[in-house]
């Protein structure tokens, strides 16, 4: 699919931090950039640290994306051909939502991972993939550093400090979780108080990498973790996260979990390794080990599985997920942070419908690394994580 008209140049209005999406292409590669149709923003950066760390070192394990289903034509055809008008027309109305205009918060130091916003106080929380930073904007205030989480001895000398999801409880309560080392160490969840005291919860163990993290009713929360396996595959697991008394597993069978949300009544979970978006339920799961022959692995989108475990049902099937938030209507939006293998289709930000629909709603290259992503219902506009080389930082889009 080739690159889309940009929305017109008077629509990009710098504002404090706020700073249009090509006056920064301009600034960076010269003018000649904002008139090129190259991909340069669409392929993961293989230098650069990632939020999901697409690669894990082969020892003492596997590859972390592992054998990464292979996407098949049908993919290709639900993004490549489908989306074209709904994406055409989303770019058509950037200009005319009531005066709403995409704008993007420019981030000098750190890297943006993932995201929150909390309308209570009208803040964007954003999670830093360096030195275990936290950072909040405001339409007033513009970009400000928040707070530091705990460290994990050594982390930040080895170099691990990449997070996931993060999430604010109503005490005001910040909670981060960590990835650690692609090796498979240092991993973790952090946390923030509102007196500014910050903690790590305990027992939750080092080696297996924390990416998801959502939070239900009652500031309940549910995390996730994966690791490889000496036979080469992932396996990942879905928890109940305790700050005081540690982490528990909620539903197991997954493989590389890279997002999980608390939406609609229910629970989903991003599993990038078997490419699906799952819906769970929110009750009723064993705390104690998960569900034996369960999982995506042995279920069928019924609920049920010939092996008497319990299936998920599946939402939507799509290459690489990433992190996941909800969305207008009853829908779900979700990053791509890296290209998907044998396809075609750019790096995007695309919405899922409640029926399971999959639309793109941004791509390459008004997007480089999207990752994390938070939605204010209230100004119906998307905030997105990106830490490309050229647009780091958070893009706030209008939504239709």
């Amino acid at each position: 699919m080739g690159n889309k008209e940009q929305p017109k140049e008077a629509d990009r209005m710098r504002n404090r931090s706020l700073v249009p999406l090509p006056m920064i292409s301009c600034l960076v590669l010269g003018l000649a950039a904002c008139s090129s149709s190259s991909k340069s923003g669409g392929t993961a950066d293989a230098t650069a640290p990632t939020h999901d760390s697409g690669t894990v070192d082969a020892t003492p394990v596997v590859a972390l994306d592992g054998p990464l289903a292979a996407v098949d034509a049908t993919h290709d055809v639900a993004l490549d051909t489908a989306p074209d008008a709904a994406f055409d027309a989303a770019l058509a109305l950037d200009a005319s939502l009531d005066g709403r205009l995409d704008k993007f918060v420019a981030m000098t130091e750190g890297q943006p991972a993932s995201l929150w916003w909390e309308p209570s106080n009208s803040t964007l929380y954003i999670a830093d993939n360096q030195n275990n930073q936290i950072w909040t904007w405001t339409e007033a205030s513009g970009l400000a550093k928040y707070a530091t989480t705990a460290p994990t001895p050594g982390e930040i000398d080895a170099g691990a400090t990449l997070v996931g999801q993060l999430v604010r409880q109503s005490d005001g309560t910040v909670v981060v979780a960590r990835f650690g080392s692609p090796r498979g160490a240092f991993a973790a969840v952090a946390y923030v108080l509102p007196d500014g005291g910050a903690g790590l919860v305990p027992g939750v163990d080092p080696t297996q990498h924390h990416l998801g993290l959502g939070l239900a009713a009652g500031d309940q929360l549910f995390g996730s973790y994966f690791a490889g396996t000496p036979g080469g595959a992932m396996a990942g697991a879905v928890t109940r996260i305790d700050l005081q008394t540690g982490e528990t597993v909620y539903a197991a069978g997954f493989a590389k979990i890279v997002g999980v949300l608390v939406a609609n009544g229910k629970l989903y979970v991003s599993d990038q390794g078997n490419s699906s978006i799952y819906v769970l339920p929110l009750s009723g799961l064993p705390l104690d080990g998960g569900i034996d022959g369960g999982g995506p692995a042995g279920g069928s989108s019924d609920g049920g599985s010939a092996d008497g475990g319990v299936g998920f049902p599946v939402l939507a099937t799509l290459p690489v997920p990433d992190q996941i938030c909800a969305g207008p209507d009853g829908s779900i939006f979700t990053g791509q942070f890296q290209a998907a293998p044998n396809s075609t289709a750019p790096i995007s930000v695309r919405q899922i419908k409640p029926d399971g629909t999959v639309t793109l709603f941004r791509s390459d290259p008004d997007v480089g690394k999207p990752s994390g992503c938070a939605y204010d219902a209230v100004n119906r506009r998307l905030f997105v994580a990106d830490s490309s080389t050229l647009l780091n930082g958070v893009h706030i889009f209008a939504v239709p």
